[in-house]
Formats: structure tokens, sequence, C-alpha cells
């Protein structure tokens, strides 16, 4: 076993500047929307960046297929945090797990839709969980959508040059 790939050799030009043009698109996303908090939420996009820059072929970074996954991350993760948000008359018990439950559910459920409509983003699965879990707004949703379109549309502008790094 080698510590370095040798695709790695041959094109690490190709590998620096991707990767590179994946840090520039989470930058900007970061900067513009100037947002630093809600981080469980917003870290399932340096998981996207990773398929998309890294696996710029693959299926699952296709433009409407990171959209869509991220579009059903999104509804379910919000539809399961409603229902956490519906005073229950509970035990104990019940008011320390039920969020756990919600949002191992919501996770699930965003899996099922995602496989079922053939728009499999898997980071997108944690939007799910991360906007059950943590308090959010509707600019956090925001946040999350314009970084998803900003890191496609960079994958777009580089798509003629870019290449499978692994």
């Amino acid at each position: 076993m080698k510590l370095i790939d040798e695709h790695f050799l041959r094109c690490k030009g190709r590998y620096i500047v991707q990767c590179g043009v994946a840090t520039v698109a989470i930058l900007v996303a970061m900067v513009v929307l100037d947002t630093l908090s809600h981080t469980a939420i917003i870290a399932s996009l340096g998981s996207t960046s990773f398929i998309v820059f890294v696996r710029p072929r693959s299926y699952a970074s296709r433009p409407y297929v990171v959209i869509g996954g991220y579009a059903i991350g999104v509804g379910v993760g919000t539809l399961f945090h409603a229902i956490g948000q519906i005073e229950l008359e509970t035990g104990v018990i019940v008011e320390r797990y039920l969020p756990i439950t919600l949002a191992a559910a919501g996770v699930g459920v965003a899996m099922l839709l995602m496989t079922a409509t053939g728009l499999r983003h898997s980071p997108a699965a944690g939007i799910a969980l991360g906007l059950v879990l943590e308090r959010w707004s509707s600019g956090t949703v925001l946040f999350v959508l314009i970084g998803v379109v900003v890191l496609v549309a960079a994958k777009r502008l580089m798509r003629r040059w870019m290449i499978n790094l692994a």
C-alpha cells in the first residue's frame, strides 16, 4: 500500500485545482450568506462539495440529483421538525428520546424518498437530520439551498476540465 495515490502523482495539478475550486465555492457561499452557525445543518455542504468536485462524473454529482436530493432532505427535515414542535403530554423518557427518534426517522424517510425517486445524494440525508435536531430559521434553509446552487454552478463552469479524482 502506497501513502500517495499514483493517480494523484500523475494528475496533481487537476487535484489541486478541483479541490481549490471546491474550497472557493464553499467560501463564497459562506461569506455571501455570512454564516458560521448551524454547523450540523450546513456540514452536509462539505460532503456535497467532496462528491461534486472529487467525483464530478458520478451520478450523485449530477445537478438535478444534488438539488433534488437536498429538496427531499429539506422537505423531510422540515416536516419532522414540525412534528417535534407539537406539544404532547408525555413522560420524561418520551420527551428525551422524541427528537432523537424523529431525527432517525427523518433520515430513513429521506433515504427512502431519495432512492425511490432516483435522487440519491447521500449528504442530503444529513440535512434532514440537522433540521430535526437543531434550531434553525428559514434563512438557514435558504443558505443551504443557495450553497447547493453555488456548488452546482461552480461544477458546471468547470465541467469540461474536471476529472474523477477517485
